[in-house]
C-alpha cells in the first residue's frame, strides 16, 4: 500500500536543523617534514645542518651531536660518517634499548671516556646518557626532571635542567656537565655508585667569586668546558664574557676577559683581553687554551697566558671546538654547518658536504624540506614568503606552487607594506627586498653611539638585538619587537627615525592602564595591526597578548600563567602558554600561537581555538581546522580573504587555515547526517553564509523539475547541477544527481549570486540509506502505521500490522528517472534489494520504490510477530550491503 506524503515539506522542516559551525580549513603550503640524515658517503660529504658539540676519543675516531637530526654522529678513522645514538625522532626512550633505536631530544654536549664509550648530554629530556659497549643506551644522571636538586647524593636521581656542554677527566674518571639556565657547572663520580655535586655557581647569574671557592661563585650562563691535564676545569662563562678555571682546590679565577665586549687585547695578558660571548674552550696538550668565540673570533692563549687571534676566516663564527685526531693533530670547529679542521695554519672540511640549503628549490612547495619555518607571509596578490632560521633562506612559493630562494635571510619576522614589499629580518637587522631578492637595509647595524639604542637617530643606525616581530601601520611605518631587548620600536619611513614606544628595555610586566613607554614587556614577539589601528603585541614572555592603543597599553588576553586554559570564556580571564606570533583579519578578530595551538579572539571577547591541540602533533590537512594537530606553531600572517598562514615550526611545515564556508564533514544525507552520499540521494549541506539570510524554498522550474537555482544559489556535483529544496545562510537541501553513479567521489562546489564560495570533495557510495528521524538524524523514524496515523510511543503498531518508512539513499532506480523529477511513475524500484529490520528481526517488505519524488523511497513493511515492543525498538534498512546507521527507533505495541 503506497502513500503519498507531503515530504517537499519534510525536507524543508530540515532547516531547523542547526549544525556546529567552524569556518576554517588547512592544508599544507610548503614543507614535507623533518630533513633526514643521510650518511651513505663519507664524512666530508655528509650533508649537516645544525652539528653542535664536537669531541675526541683516546682512540683516534671523533663523534659530535646534530641537533637538528636529533642524532650522535661518529667519524671513524677512515672517514665514514653514521649515527651513535639516536634514530632522529624526537623523543625520550627507556635505557637499555638499542641506542641506534632511541629518541632523543636536542642532544647537545658529548665525550668519550677512556674506555670509549660515549657520553652526551640530552638536553631537552634533561638527562646525561651513554652508550656502552654493547650499543645499549643507559641513562648517567638526570630525572627528566628540569630542576637543581640531588646534589651530594647519586647521580642517577639528580636533578639537570637542560643540561648543555659536558667535559670527561678520563685520568679521575670525573664527569662535568654545564647548566646555562641554572648558571653553575655540575661534577659527576664516573665510577660505580658515583654521585652529583656542585662544582661552581651558585644559581645566581652575575659575576664574583674569583680568589674563592667555586661553589659560591656566580657563573652566567656557562657553556662550553674542558679538563686541563692537571684536573682543572675551564669554562666558558659566556653571559660573563670570560673564561674561567676551577683548581682541583675548588678555587675558581679569571682566565680570559674584562668582561666587556668586543675582540680587542691580542698580544697582552688574556685577562685584560676582550670577549664577545665565548661558547667553548679547548685545553691543548702544550698548555695553550682556544677559544671559541661565536660572536667575535678565534683565539689561543699561550702558555704564558698570551691571547691571540687565530687568522683564519672559515673558522670565523666557530662554535665549539675538540682536539683533531690523526698525525699533525691540530683542532676541530663547528663552524656553522660543518666540522672543520685547522692543522699548521691549514683550515679543511672534517665533515659536512655541501650545506642542507634550500633543499627541494624548484619543485612543489610541498616537496621541499624547510629545516625550521619561522616567519610568514601572506599577500593579498597570493603570494607566500617563508623565513627558514635554520638554513638562513627566505622563501617564496609562486602561485604555481614551486618554492625559490630568493634572499639568504633568516626571516624570523615578515611584514609587507603597501607597496607589497617584502620585509624581513635577520638577527639585529631588518632588511627589504626588492623583486630579485637584493636585501636594502632598513633598520639596525648598530651598536649606536647616539643615545640608548639609537633613538631619534636613523633607523640604520640603532642598536638592535633579536627582531622577531615585523607589522606596518596604514601609514607604511614600520613597528618592529626587538624580543632581546623587550622593547617595540617604530621605524618613521618618510624621515627613517627610529623611536621606542613601548617597554622600559628590562623584562618584566607592568604598566597596564599607563603609558606603553614606561610598561614593562618581556621577549616580545610577534606583532600586528587591527582595522582600526590598534597594535596587538605577542609578549612571549609575560604569557599574554598586550595592546597598544593611543600610546597606551594593557591587557587583551593572558593571565600570565604558563597554562593553556579559557576557550569558550572571555579572553581575559584565558591563559596563554607563551604567546608567539598574532595576526588581526579584516573583521577585527584576533589569532595568537601558543603552545601547540591557535587561538582566535572574537569581536565580543571570547576565546576560542580553531586549530590545534594541547598535544603536539601532524594531522588534519584537507578538513575541519580544529580537528588537525599542529607542533609548535610559530608565526601568522593573513591576508583581504582572511586566510591564515602560519609556521608548524615542529612539523618543518607552513600551513594555511582557509575560511571555507563548507566541508566535506558538513555534506550528508539528509535523514540521519551521515556520510556518505549517494546517487539520487537528498543531501543537507552545512556551512556559513551559504545563501539567503531568509530561507528560501525550491519550486518546480517550467518543466515540471525541481528548480536548480533557488535565492540566487547553485550547487554542482562536479559539472551537473543539483535540485535544490531549501536554501538558507547555514544549510542547503539538495539533490546528489544521478549522474555520479559510477564515481567513488564527487567535487561539489557552490556559487551564490555568481560568486563561487568553495569546494569540497565527498566520498561517494552506490547506496547509503538513510531513514528519515523526528528529531533529525536518530531516535524517533518518521513512520506511519497502517490506519495512517504517525507511529509514536504513544501510538505503537502491532506485529502483523502493516506499516510505512521514507528513507533516501538507495541508490539507482530501475526504470532510470531524471534527478530533480515529480510523479515517479509506480514501477521505478531501487536496483537494489531493500530489507528492513525491526529490534534484528527481518520483516516482510511488501512494496520499496518511489515515493513522490526521485530521491526518495517508500517502504511498506509488516511488523514480524517476533519483533520485541516497546516505545523505541531499534529499526534498520539495508540496500544490498549497504546498512543504515544505528539510532533510530519505532514503537512497537503488542
Amino acid at each position: 500500500m503506497k502513500r503519498a506524503f507531503s515530504l517537499l515539506l519534510l525536507l524543508v522542516s530540515l532547516s531547523a536543523v542547526a549544525a556546529a559551525q567552524l569556518p576554517y580549513r588547512i592544508t599544507t603550503v610548503a614543507g614535507s617534514g623533518a630533513f633526514r640524515f643521510r650518511g651513505d658517503g663519507g664524512a666530508q660529504e655528509a650533508r649537516l645542518v645544525d652539528p653542535r658539540w664536537v669531541a675526541d676519543s683516546p682512540y683516534g675516531d671523533v663523534f659530535f651531536s646534530e641537533d637538528y637530526f636529533n642524532l650522535i654522529l661518529h667519524v671513524d678513522g677512515g672517514g665514514s660518517v653514521y649515527p651513535t645514538a639516536g634514530n632522529g625522532d624526537v623523543g625520550y626512550t627507556p635505557d637499555l634499548r638499542n641506542a641506534l633505536e632511541a629518541q632523543l631530544n636536542t642532544p647537545a654536549g658529548v665525550a668519550v671516556d677512556r674506555d670509549g664509550q660515549v657520553y652526551f648530554a640530552d638536553q631537552l629530556n634533561n638527562r646525561i646518557r651513554y652508550v656502552q659497549g654493547d650499543g645499549r643506551i643507559r641513562t648517567l644522571a638526570g630525572t627528566g626532571e628540569a630542576g637543581s636538586g640531588g646534589n651530594g647524593g647519586p647521580a642517577r636521581f639528580g636533578v639537570l635542567d637542560h643540561p648543555q656542554d659536558i667535559a670527561i677527566d678520563r685520568e679521575r674518571q670525573l664527569l662535568y656537565v654545564s647548566e646555562p639556565s641554572q648558571n653553575r657547572v655540575r661534577r659527576i663520580d664516573l665510577n660505580p655508585g658515583g654521585l652529583i655535586t656542585l662544582l661552581a655557581g651558585n644559581g645566581a647569574a652575575g659575576f664574583s667569586g674569583d680568589g674563592g671557592q667555586a661553589a659560591i661563585a656566580q657563573l652566567d650562563a656557562p657553556q662550553g668546558l674542558a679538563v686541563e691535564s692537571d684536573g682543572s676545569v675551564l669554562i666558558a662563562d659566556q653571559g660573563n664574557r670570560r673564561v674561567r678555571r676551577v683548581r682541583l682546590s675548588g678555587v675558581i679565577e679569571t682566565v680570559a676577559g674584562t668582561g666587556q665586549a668586543g675582540t680587542a687585547g691580542d698580544g697582552g695578558q688574556a685577562k685584560s683581553a676582550q670577549l664577545t660571548a665565548p661558547n667553548d674552550v679547548l685545553a691543548q696538550a702544550d698548555g695553550s687554551i682556544l677559544i671559541a668565540d661565536p660572536a667575535g673570533v678565534l683565539r689561543r692563549i699561550d702558555s704564558s697566558g698570551v691571547i691571540t687571534s687565530i687568522v683564519a676566516p672559515q673558522l670565523s663564527g666557530a662554535s665549539s671546538l675538540a682536539a683533531a685526531p690523526g698525525v699533525g693533530g691540530g683542532f676541530l670547529a663547528v663552524v656553522d654547518l660543518r666540522v672543520m679542521r685547522y692543522r699548521s695554519g691549514v683550515v679543511t672540511v672534517f665533515a659536512g658536504g655541501d650545506p642542507a640549503l634550500g633543499v627541494g628549490d624548484g619543485g612543489l612547495a610541498g616537496d621541499a624540506k624547510i629545516l625550521e619555518p619561522a616567519g610568514v607571509a601572506i599577500t593579498d596578490e597570493d603570494d607566500i614568503y617563508v623565513g627558514d632560521a635554520k638554513d638562513m633562506h627566505v622563501r617564496k612559493v609562486g602561485l604555481d606552487g614551486r618554492i625559490s630562494t630568493i634572499a639568504q635571510a633568516s626571516g624570523r619576522a615578515m611584514a609587507v607594506d603597501s607597496l607589497g614589499r617584502i620585509h624581513v629580518t635577520t638577527g639585529p637587522t631588518v632588511l627589504r627586498l626588492n623583486p630579485s631578492g637584493e636585501p636594502t637595509l632598513i633598520a639596525g647595524g648598530g651598536p649606536s653611539e647616539n643615545g640608548e639604542g639609537g633613538d631619534g637617530f636613523p633607523a640604520d643606525l640603532a642598536d638592535l638585538g633579536d627582531v622577531r616581530g615585523l607589522a606596518f601601520d596604514s601609514g607604511d611605518n614600520l613597528f618592529l619587537a626587538d624580543t632581546k631587548k623587550h622593547v617595540i620600536r617604530r621605524v618613521d619611513m618618510a624621515s627613517s627615525i627610529i623611536t621606542t614606544v613601548a617597554g622600559t628595555g628590562s623584562a618584566g610586566f607592568a604598566g597596564d592602564g599607563g603609558p606603553a613607554s614606561a610598561a614593562q614587556l618581556d621577549s616580545p614577539e610577534g606583532l600586528a595591526f587591527g582595522p582600526d589601528g590598534t597594535l596587538y603585541i605577542a609578549d612571549s614572555g609575560n604569557n599574554r597578548i598586550r595592546v597598544l592603543r593611543n600610546g597606551q597599553i594593557e591587557t587583551l588576553t593572558g593571565t600570565g600563567e604558563n597554562a593553556d586554559t579559557g576557550d569558550g570564556g572571555p579572553a581575559s580571564a584565558a591563559a596563554l602558554p607563551h604567546p608567539t606570533g598574532v595576526t588581526v583579519n579584516a573583521r577585527g578578530e584576533v589569532f595568537v600561537t601558543s603552545g601547540n595551538r591557535i587561538r582566535r579572539i572574537t569581536l565580543d571577547g571570547m576565546i576560542d581555538t580553531i586549530s590545534g591541540a594541547i598535544d603536539a602533533g601532524y594531522s588534519g590537512d584537507g578538513g575541519l581546522s580544529t580537528l588537525a594537530r599542529l607542533s609548535a606553531p610559530r608565526a601568522l600572517s593573513s591576508n583581504a580573504r582572511g586566510e591564515i598562514l602560519f609556521s608548524d615550526a615542529g612539523n618543518q611545515r607552513v600551513r594555511k587555515l582557509e575560511p571555507v564556508h563548507f566541508f566535506k564533514e558538513g555534506v550528508v544525507n539528509a535523514a540521519n547526517y551521515q556520510a556518505p552520499i549517494a546517487p539520487g540521494m537528498i543531501v543537507s549541506i552545512f556551512g556559513l553564509d551559504l545563501g539567503p539570510e531568509t530561507p528560501v524554498s525550491g519550486g518546480l522550474n517550467a518543466l515540471g523539475f525541481v528548480e536548480t537555482n533557488v535565492g540566487g544559489v547553485e550547487v554542482r556535483f562536479d559539472s551537473h547541477l543539483a535540485p535544490i529544496f531549501f536554501a538558507s545562510s547555514g544549510q542547503l537541501n539538495v539533490q546528489a544527481p544521478y549522474e555520479i553513479e559510477n564515481q567513488t567521489t564527487s567535487t561539489i562546489q557552490i556559487s551564490r549570486n555568481g560568486e563561487v564560495l568553495n569546494s569540497s570533495t565527498v566520498p561517494v557510495a552506490h547506496a547509503a540509506p538513510g531513514i528519515f528521524a523526528i528529531a533529525g538524524g536518530t531516535g524517533q523514524i518518521v513512520a506511519f502505521n497502517q490506519d495512517n496515523s504517525l507511529n509514536s510511543a504513544s501510538n505503537p503498531e502491532a506485529p502483523g500490522r502493516v506499516a510505512v518508512l521514507v528513507l533516501t539513499g538507495a541508490g539507482v532506480n530501475d526504470p532510470r528517472v531524471p534527478t530533480g523529477a515529480l510523479n515517479i511513475p509506480e514501477p521505478s524500484k531501487p536496483i537494489r534489494e531493500v530489507k528492513v529490520f525491526i529490534g534484528g528481526v527481518e520483516a516482510e517488505v511488501l512494496y520499496a520504490g518511489a515515493a513522490g519524488f526521485a530521491g526518495l523511497t517508500q517502504v511498506n513493511f509488516r511488523i514480524p510477530a517476533g519483533a520485541p515492543s516497546g516505545p523505541a525498538v531499534p529499526i534498520s534498512v539495508t540496500v544490498a550491503e549497504f546498512v543504515s546507521p544505528s539510532g533510530t527507533t519505532i514503537a512497537v505495541g503488542q
